[in-house]
């Protein structure tokens, strides 16, 4: 088995979850770990291999390893542990909702044991919500699948410019420092 199927075989494992109910809330949270990881990692990796060298003078190395070294992180860590981050983000998912449920049921059957009634509480948070929410459900499922991937697709793509913007910024500055002096 070579690099390339042993990647296909990882992310078609990583689609299989797609049955499950949180799957997308999975993927956008273990993406933010991933990427925060791999934001760890290369910044300690990086200040690592400086203090091997720390007889060179080295310090215009330090950003370029670091990116580097991000950038192999981001792209190593889901090959490897991909499924198993999202499949734990899902599975604390699915404990919050069954947790919630158990709340929610045990207050109602005390209310309905009380009272002989039904919790107001809920049709108005359920109404509020469908006011709230009711546009998605008109959106036609095609169109509200790519609504969903666009949205992550987004959010990938900010975080990842929001870890390389430091650098950017830094590099811009010492290339216009150097240039005025």
């Amino acid at each position: 088995m070579d690099l390339y199927d042993y990647m296909k075989t990882r992310f078609v494992r990583i689609s299989e979850l797609k049955t499950e109910k949180n799957y997308y809330y999975g993927i956008l949270l273990g993406s933010k770990m991933i990427i925060t990881v791999s934001l760890l990692l290369g910044v300690y990796s990086s200040s690592i291999i400086l203090t091997l060298n720390e007889d060179r003078n080295n310090n215009w190395l330090l950003n370029i390893n670091q990116d580097l070294l991000i950038v192999f992180y981001l792209i190593m860590i889901p090959i490897i542990a991909g499924k198993e981050i999202i499949n734990f983000h899902i599975k604390i998912l699915n404990l919050w909702d069954k947790l919630f449920m158990k709340i929610i049921n045990k207050m109602m059957y005390r209310h309905w044991k009380k009272n002989k009634q039904d919790v107001n509480t809920f049709d108005n948070i359920s109404k509020y919500q469908f006011k709230l929410l009711g546009w998605w459900l008109n959106i036609p499922p095609p169109k509200r699948k790519a609504l969903i991937y666009a949205v992550f697709i987004g959010y990938f793509a900010w975080q990842i410019i929001a870890i390389f913007k430091h650098s950017i910024v830094n590099e811009t500055t010492n290339i216009i420092e150097m240039l005025i002096s």
